[in-house]
């Protein structure tokens, strides 16, 4: 049997639930990569967690540093895959 404590408790969790999965949290992840294939105008192929990521923008301060098998770190906004870019060699 629960006690009325417990009951309030749950009760308070499950309120907050539903704000906790509108709220738009946004954080940056960083990790590390493979340069796969290095393309033009500082555009790379890279491998990230064993996926193959094509045309990865890289800083006009890379060009000609980053060959293939560099590591790099890639930063992903806000967890958005499809805006991450090469952050570090």
């Amino acid at each position: 049997m629960k006690t009325e404590n417990e009951k309030a408790i749950r009760a308070l969790a499950q309120s907050l639930i539903p704000l906790i999965k509108k709220t738009s949290l946004c954080y940056d992840i960083t990790k590390n990569a493979i340069i796969k294939s290095v393309g033009g105008n500082n555009r790379y192929d890279i491998i990230l967690d064993g996926i193959t990521y094509k045309n990865i923008k890289g800083s006009k301060l890379f060009n000609g540093q980053i060959s293939v098998n560099d590591v790099v770190k890639i930063t992903i906004p806000c967890g958005q895959y499809n805006n991450m870019f090469i952050s570090n060699i």
